[in-house]
């Protein structure tokens, strides 16, 4: 009798053990689908769960890796411009460490975009429309679909590292921030020409210099600013055109998803700050990242 009830307890002990273990469990996927409600919902809807479920599409793995770049572009930018330095600085070495370079980006816009116009025009197009996608899209040496090979295992736990990560970043406004700064360097340059057209107007009573004002020549942005539009116009044309391509508030996101393609590869102009900045805030409004997610 001694060896069974000594068995039995062990067995109880394991069982207690195992109960522990799996409320434990539980507790961490309840934080997990509270901090991200899109993945609680598609988990909710699922009736078991294997690992093979938890790894990401190759889709996924391209919206990850682009969020990845999002994040190390913004903490790099915040950590050059000063902005939050003591805390941008260890982020932008952290997340500068795994991101794909910022050509990945242009490169699945660009796709994106190509993608939009045989969707609404037919496989057909104009050379200029062709070459001004190879433009906007720098070459890369990465695999075809403009992937790094090593990160295509990736798994939900990836996903929410990142949005717990670009929440933080949105809430300590540091994208908003970083463009304030590009813009106000950017509209004071473009300022001095009309400064010294001013100090021109005492010099209008000589009769040696004439009677005109010289032309304002146009100034073209610096080429940190120029490269933040370049970004943030590559940004919205892939998150746009892929709400647009999934019938997502179809009507704004193919307005939207058009304008920005079109705009890729052009010459960037001090207004397109605000014009960027106002559809990022559309973006969030009509919430497309998560409705994106919920199509899966």
């Amino acid at each position: 009798m001694k060896p069974s009830l000594a068995k039995a307890s062990t067995a109880d002990r394991e069982n207690s053990t195992l109960r522990q273990q799996c409320n434990a469990l539980s507790e961490q996927l309840g934080r997990v689908l509270l901090s991200v409600p899109a993945i609680g919902r598609l988990l909710a809807n699922t009736t078991t769960i294997s690992s093979e479920d938890l790894l990401l599409t190759t889709e996924e793995v391209q919206e990850a890796a682009l969020r990845t770049i999002w994040l190390a572009h913004y903490y790099a930018l915040a950590r050059d411009l000063g902005v939050l330095p003591e805390l941008a600085v260890a982020q932008a070495e952290r997340w500068g460490s795994t991101a794909p370079p910022e050509e990945v980006l242009h490169r699945c816009a660009a796709d994106v975009a190509r993608r939009l116009r045989e969707y609404t025009q037919g496989p057909g197009t104009t050379s200029q429309q062709q070459a001004a996608a190879d433009a906007a899209a720098p070459a890369t040496t990465d695999s075809p679909d403009g992937l790094p090979t090593s990160r295509t295992r990736a798994c939900v736990a990836d996903i929410v590292e990142l949005e717990r990560a670009s929440r933080r970043l949105e809430a300590l406004q540091v994208p908003s921030q970083c463009r304030g700064a590009l813009a106000q360097v950017a509209q004071e340059e473009a300022m001095q020409p009309a400064i010294l057209s001013l100090d021109a107007l005492d010099d209008l009573d000589d009769p040696a210099r004439g009677s005109y004002l010289p032309l304002e020549p146009v100034v073209p942005l610096p080429a940190a600013a120029a490269a933040e539009i370049a970004f943030c116009t590559a940004w919205l044309t892939y998150m746009w055109g892929r709400a647009a391509l999934a019938g997502i508030q179809p009507q704004v996101s193919l307005e939207q998803a058009e304008q920005w393609a079109g705009r890729m590869g052009k010459a960037a102009q001090l207004q397109d700050f605000g014009d960027v900045n106002d559809s990022l805030q559309e973006l969030a409004l009509y919430g497309i990242e998560e409705l994106l997610w919920k199509e899966r």
